[in-house]
Formats: C-alpha cells, sequence, structure tokens
C-alpha cells in the first residue's frame, strides 16, 4: 500500500536555496565587477570576434562563489529529493543510482531511462510507476527545444554549474551585461561595429573563459 507522499526534505533544500538567493542579492545586486577584464579574439568559425572574461572578478567578497555553490547545490539535489520521496511513497528501497535525469533529446530520454539496457545497470527512475516517470519526462530541458536550445535551458544550466562547483572550481562571480553592452573600439576609424549579441544573462555567475557577447 503506497505511504504518503512527503516533502519535507524537497522543501527545506528549496527554502534553503532560496535563502543562499537573498543572500547573494544583498552582496552583489543585479551583478559585480561590471569593470571585469575581458578579451577579445576573433573567430574564423563564427567570423565575429568574441568578448571573453579573463579572470577573477575584481571583488573583496571571497565568498560569492561558495554561496552561489551551496545555492545550485541545494536547488539541484532537491530534484534527487524528490524522486528519493516518490520511492518512499511507493515502498521502494532507494539506491544509490536513484537521481532526477536531465537529458536533452526524447530520445537520449528514452535509451537512459525509459528503456535502459538492463546491461548498462538499472534506470535512475527504476520503482517509480509510469505516471511518475512521465512527470518527470514532461520536465525534462528538450521539452520545447532543440538540443541546442535544451543546452541553454533553466535546468540544464543548473545541472552543469552543479557539476562545475561539485568537480572543478567555485564560481567566480558575476558581470553585469547590459542588453546591449557598450564597446569601444580603437582607433575607430578602422572598424565598423554592425552589432552586439549578448551571450549571458545581467548577474550570471561566469567562469574564465565565458564568452560575454559576440
Amino acid at each position: 500500500m503506497p505511504r504518503p507522499l512527503d516533502l519535507s526534505s524537497v522543501r527545506a533544500k528549496i527554502d534553503r536555496a532560496a535563502e543562499h538567493l537573498r543572500t547573494l542579492d544583498s552582496i552583489v545586486g543585479p551583478g559585480v565587477d561590471a569593470d571585469a577584464e575581458l578579451r577579445s579574439e576573433f573567430d574564423p568559425t563564427l567570423q565575429a570576434h568574441k568578448l571573453i572574461h579573463v579572470g577573477l572578478p575584481n571583488t573583496e567578497r571571497t565568498d560569492i562563489g561558495t554561496i552561489f555553490g551551496d545555492f545550485i547545490h541545494n536547488t539541484r539535489s532537491a530534484l534527487d529529493n524528490l524522486i528519493c520521496a516518490l520511492l518512499r511513497s511507493n515502498n521502494v528501497k532507494i539506491k544509490r543510482w536513484h537521481s532526477y535525469p536531465l537529458c536533452l533529446s526524447s530520445t537520449r530520454f528514452d535509451a537512459d531511462v525509459i528503456h535502459r539496457d538492463p546491461a548498462r545497470g538499472l534506470s535512475c527512475l527504476d520503482g517509480l510507476s509510469v505516471d511518475q516517470k512521465q512527470l518527470v519526462s514532461l520536465h525534462q530541458p528538450y521539452i520545447g527545444r532543440d538540443e541546442r536550445r535544451a543546452r541553454r535551458s533553466p535546468l540544464f544550466l543548473l545541472h552543469l554549474a552543479w557539476n562545475t562547483d561539485k568537480h572543478r572550481l567555485v564560481h567566480a562571480g558575476a558581470l553585469n551585461i547590459a542588453t546591449t553592452p557598450n564597446v569601444t573600439l580603437e582607433p575607430s576609424p578602422y572598424f565598423t561595429l554592425r552589432s552586439v549579441t549578448p551571450c549571458v544573462r545581467v548577474g550570471t555567475f561566469l567562469e574564465p573563459g565565458t564568452v560575454v557577447a559576440l
């Protein structure tokens, strides 16, 4: 017999993430380091110049990246907690492979989750009902998007930021990007600037090497 669905751990994760977000808002507002060090390089494939964030933000706050890491960890892990809450309500024992999948295409979701080859191990949603799996499938990055746009979806960006924070480096800071950044080219008589396309949103937390604009 199914148990009542207990989402207390999910709510605790979200509440903690919201607290970190309020802290970040009080520290940085919409962005920090508007005068970050940038460099420009020509990309022959794009036939355009790329404006690239070079290094760490110029800020006395060294804890911004770690607070942001706590925010993304609590937000992303709330999804895994949701899967475990559903499993407990189904009276299914939770295993180490149980988690919330994030796939970039319906084909990949089907191969990795729904009709996973048993030789590759059990599905991360093993033990969920058909309806529960359907609910997860309806909240994937690829819904309403092709694979390129799915990679820029909030859910997938959250997942990437989570993996980066866990395994590679602390996210350094944010760059305040206007709708159309002000770009000065010297000597100006020798350049024709047709347009500027921002590649990051206001307040985006950047790693060194992030393309800011094209």
